[in-house]
């Protein structure tokens, strides 16, 4: 039988409407601090590729160093499998190799060549 709703049953359906749209609203919200979230890391990520990108021709710079060093006093260097982006390092047009040695920072880059100067 078609019978009207009474007005309890309207208040019951509006109020499981508003119910639906608080739902919704909190949703929302979650979906946009996720969003938020996702945009602060993705910017943290970018700026720690950027600190690696400039360790990495740190690196680069000190191993030419070593290069001109090694060839200065006639010591020899042995070629490296080690290679940037599948070739050889970033300066281009030698054939020095990517990876000579391994060091943790600058200052200990800087010592170890001043050492193997040393006096001529």
């Amino acid at each position: 039988s078609d019978q009207e709703p009474t007005e309890s049953e309207v208040r019951i359906m509006m109020n499981l409407v508003r119910a639906k749209r608080d739902i919704y609203r909190a949703q929302k919200a979650l979906t946009d601090c996720v969003m938020q979230e996702n945009e602060v890391f993705a910017s943290l990520l970018k700026f720690q590729a950027e600190a690696t990108e400039k360790r990495l021709d740190n690196t680069d710079l000190g191993l030419g160093c070593m290069r001109v060093i090694c060839n200065m006093y006639g010591w020899s260097v042995p070629p490296s499998h080690l290679t940037r982006q599948g070739g050889s390092h970033s300066c281009g047009g030698c054939d020095a190799p990517s990876v000579l040695i391994l060091v943790s920072n600058s200052l200990q880059e800087q010592h170890w060549i001043s050492h193997m100067a040393g006096p001529p």
